[in-house]
């Protein structure tokens, strides 16, 4: 009797199960929809004002293309983020303002991939899913007007602490204009949190740095196109803002290995907020041959609010 009360209990629960998976699935659409639409939200007072003065918005004149990093920032309350859709709101006219061709991505959870699909029509999102149940929070968004995308991936590293965002998302591009080849990555390092576990970190940032630069050798190997690798490394340039928390060790191996876009930019530019010279955590390097004719720190006042961190852009000539 003990063993069909047991089977009976399972079936049961199986079935419960499978019904609550179902309703789950057919809600998802009318969550996405909901949590992306943005038509109610209002922009701070005089966003759009203070948006409109800033400078750099032409594409350099010699560059080919547009390449911006964004840490969005997760609306967790336990990351210290707020509600996204108000930030989204932001952001999405940021995009619309500087026209990014590629745009590496990081933290860009559930309302995150709503917000940018539903108000962007311009743009695709590459590898979204990270399963079944999430959301890859770090990712690519390529302007389909002006890009054809040749191939994409993406790669978990093998070390860190989720392969929600540890991950590498990367994506091989021709443009349109004149059939022109690079690839982008995005990626999100693991950071320094204390001075007890500092070490571990940089050994697991090593190791993550190494699996970076081994897909960005397969990629410029395989397609014969420079690689622009951006994003949040959680590694600054010097460790005069950060100490030991700076992980500036790992921007050294990094930059050892490719070009920093910021540096060797023929135009150089910031907001008021945040200095050119302030050290970063976000950064575009190069593995290949490429002209960088501007590099941007958008570090405008009225962008303050939209994340806990300024997004970056390079326009970029390629051979």
């Amino acid at each position: 009797m003990a063993k069909q009360s047991s089977k009976k209990v399972l079936k049961i629960t199986a079935a419960v199960a499978a019904v609550a998976l179902v309703a789950a699935i057919a809600a998802y659409p009318i969550a996405y929809h909901v949590r992306g639409d943005l038509g109610n939200v209002d922009l701070p007072d005089d966003f759009s004002a203070q948006l409109q003065t800033v400078g750099g918005v032409q594409q350099a004149a010699d560059a080919d293309v547009r390449v911006m990093s964004a840490n969005l920032l997760v609306g967790y309350k336990s990351w210290g983020g707020t509600p996204v859709r108000p930030r989204a709101k932001q952001f999405v006219e940021v995009v619309r303002r500087f026209q990014p061709d590629v745009a590496a991505l990081q933290e860009a959870s559930f309302d995150w991939h709503a917000c940018i699909a539903q108000n962007l029509a311009d743009y695709e999102i590459l590898h979204p899913q990270n399963n079944i149940f999430q959301k890859s929070l770090t990712t690519l968004i390529y302007n389909t007007e002006t890009l054809n995308l040749l191939d994409s991936g993406r790669q978990a590293y093998s070390v860190g602490d989720g392969t929600q965002h540890r991950a590498v998302t990367w994506g091989v591009f021709e443009t349109k204009a004149d059939g022109k080849r690079f690839a982008v990555t995005s990626t999100h390092l693991n950071l320094v949190r204390d001075e007890e576990t500092r070490s571990a970190e940089i050994d697991t940032m090593t190791q993550q740095v190494n699996e970076l630069l081994e897909i960005a050798d397969q990629i410029q190997t395989q397609y014969g196109c420079p690689v622009f690798c951006a994003g949040d490394y959680n590694a600054m340039e010097n460790d005069s803002t950060k100490g030991i928390y700076a992980g500036s060790e790992i921007y050294t191996m990094l930059a050892s290995k490719l070009t920093d876009a910021k540096f060797i930019a023929d135009l150089k530019a910031a907001g008021s907020a945040e200095s050119f010279d302030e050290p970063t955590w976000d950064h575009i390097f190069i593995k290949g041959e490429a002209q960088v004719c501007a590099f941007r720190v958008l570090s405008e006042p009225c962008l303050q609010d939209m994340s806990d961190h300024f997004p970056v852009f390079a326009d970029i000539t390629l051979s």
